[in-house]
């Protein structure tokens, strides 16, 4: 958890957002929990992925479900793995429902020499934060089964990634969101930072990159002070006072990375990934020699 010397970090724009639109979040705030996007996680259950076995459902799934919306291309794995869900550091925590894992969201260290996942999309506004932080962590790999996309399981990824951040001393969190999804994180006091982009090259996939100052907003829930609203108060609680994570964060992080030490999860992903590359380079040599194959037969049909 952050010390006290954590308490100088600058909540000003924080306050002064509050002042100005005190009636609006509060209007937010009871749009959110009428449609079951806060107080409604019903039967899921929410904890970190630990086991490799646990690993590769949840990165199957976030494979699934971006294929689907275009997010990403076929590939033989089946799963969606980079060099970040090969870093013991990286925290997967996964929604679950009558044992099947229904949702993720991965966060990832700020990799020397590698940085962090969209850096590739935002490379100017990711090193002007990085100068401004002692460490980062970014959302990534956010993927819920259709099913239960009405739920709240974003409000309690998102009290996950506070209590990860707030126990791991982060003090600055980003994520790349679709641009319809901006109320909701900005209710969550994220900030965007700089301006709209394409996820993708093949269309205009509209994307924006959203800021948390982690300090901020754990100095700015501590104690309530004029220019609180009904917002204020009810995230106080969610993300702070009630938020059930922040006691399971130190014991969920100890297995974690004893988990991943042990069963050697970043080995496994490594061979699994190369053995997929062979299988693909297996398959186009035959395919190719298939392709050979019926061509020169055909040649020879044609000159008999």
């Amino acid at each position: 958890m952050y010390k006290k010397s954590y308490a100088k970090s600058d909540v000003h724009t924080l306050l002064i957002r509050d002042k100005s639109s005190g009636d609006k979040s509060s209007h937010q705030l009871r749009l959110l929990q009428k449609i079951g996007l806060l107080d409604n996680i019903g039967k899921v259950s929410i904890k970190r992925a630990s086991a490799f076995s646990e690993l590769v459902k949840a990165y199957s799934l976030c494979y699934n479900v971006f294929l689907e919306n275009g997010y990403t291309t076929p590939n033989f794995l089946g799963m969606r793995i980079r060099e970040w869900e090969l870093c013991a550091q990286t925290a997967t925590f996964i929604a679950k429902h009558n044992r099947n894992i229904i949702g993720l969201i991965t966060l990832t260290p700020d990799i020397s020499g590698l940085g962090l996942p969209t850096e590739w999309l935002f490379p100017d506004e990711i090193q002007m934060l990085r100068k401004k932080s002692k460490k980062m962590t970014e959302a990534a790999n956010a993927a819920i089964h259709a099913n239960f996309r009405h739920h709240s399981i974003p409000m309690e990824f998102f009290r996950c990634m506070l209590a990860h951040a707030w126990h791991t001393e982060i003090d600055s969190a980003v994520a790349v969101i679709n641009k319809s999804h901006k109320s909701f994180y900005e209710f969550l006091f994220m900030q965007q930072i700089g301006e709209e982009k394409s996820y993708s090259d093949a269309f205009y996939d509209p994307v924006i990159l959203m800021h948390l100052d982690c300090k901020a907003l754990y100095t700015h829930l501590s104690i309530p002070r004029p220019g609180y609203c009904e917002r204020d108060f009810y995230l106080r609680n969610a993300l702070l006072l009630d938020n059930p994570y922040i006691q399971r964060m130190k014991r969920w992080q100890t297995v974690a990375i004893n988990t991943f030490i042990t069963q050697k999860i970043g080995l496994q992903f490594r061979n699994a990934c190369f053995n997929s590359l062979m299988n693909t380079i297996y398959y186009e040599m035959n395919f190719d020699a298939l392709e050979q194959h019926s061509s020169n037969t055909a040649v020879q049909s044609v000159r008999v």
